[in-house]
C-alpha cells in the first residue's frame, strides 16, 4: 500500500532550495576587513616591517 504524503509539508521543504547568498553579517565583516586593509596599505604600504 502506498503511503499518503502531505503535499503542503513537502513544498515548504523545497522552499529552502535555490541560491545560497552570504548572510548580512558575513557581508558586513568582509566590508570591514577590506576597509581596514585599505587603511593599512595606505599607511604602511603593501608590507609592514614594524616588528623589526
Amino acid at each position: 500500500m502506498k503511503k499518503v504524503r502531505n503535499t503542503v509539508a513537502r513544498l515548504s521543504i523545497m522552499g529552502k532550495g535555490g541560491v545560497h547568498d552570504k548572510t548580512n553579517k558575513a557581508k558586513r565583516r568582509r566590508e570591514k576587513q577590506s576597509f581596514k586593509k585599505q587603511i593599512r596599505t595606505k599607511d604602511f604600504g603593501p608590507f609592514c616591517l614594524c616588528g623589526l
